[in-house]
């Protein structure tokens, strides 16, 4: 299982809202105390769900930053409490860079990731920078043999031949 927080709470739990929502809340745009109390027991639900054991590994640590939250250093000590508990807990946590495509920065952000590793907490990379890289791999030879009996219906030897180098296969796709 994958722990996320996506959304807030206030101390009494009596509201709750999706981070996506913060911003449009009026309160928000004209009480900063409002934000960051939502903003404290965003981080707290992030260490309670690190300590209840339920997951396999925490993901988006710091999504709060694609909207513009917890980037001043007065968060730092709450994002240090995280670690440690992670550290504690000996929690797995997600290298996620689709942040990238968003604000130009992987989840965690740098300043978290470094004291993640200085306290080898194990770290998993996500299926997005696998998918990246696997859409800029060119296509294999097996792959090719495949795609080539299906569109073209060449026999085999033929295939053989085409495949067995990129540039003879670069030249039948001409």
């Amino acid at each position: 299982y994958i722990g996320s927080t996506h959304f807030l709470r206030n101390k009494s739990e009596q509201y709750l809202m999706n981070l996506y929502y913060l911003l449009r809340t009026p309160e928000a745009r004209i009480d900063t105390d409002y934000i960051t109390v939502y903003l404290n027991n965003y981080w707290n639900n992030i260490i309670e769900s690190v300590k209840s054991g339920y997951f396999s590994f925490i993901a988006h640590l710091d999504v709060c930053k694609i909207f513009g939250y917890c980037y001043e250093k007065e968060w730092n000590d709450k994002k240090l409490e995280l670690i440690e508990t992670l550290a504690q807990y000996k929690q797995p946590v997600e290298l996620n860079t689709s942040g990238w495509n968003k604000i130009q920065e992987q989840h965690p952000e740098e300043f978290m990731l470094k004291e993640i590793c200085k306290k080898n907490i194990p770290i998993i990379i996500s299926d997005d920078w696998m998918n990246e890289i696997k859409e800029k791999q060119p296509e294999l030879r097996d792959e090719k043999r495949v795609r080539y009996k299906e569109e073209y219906d060449i026999p085999e030897y033929d295939i053989d031949i085409i495949t067995n180098s990129k540039k003879m296969a670069d030249i039948f796709e001409e």
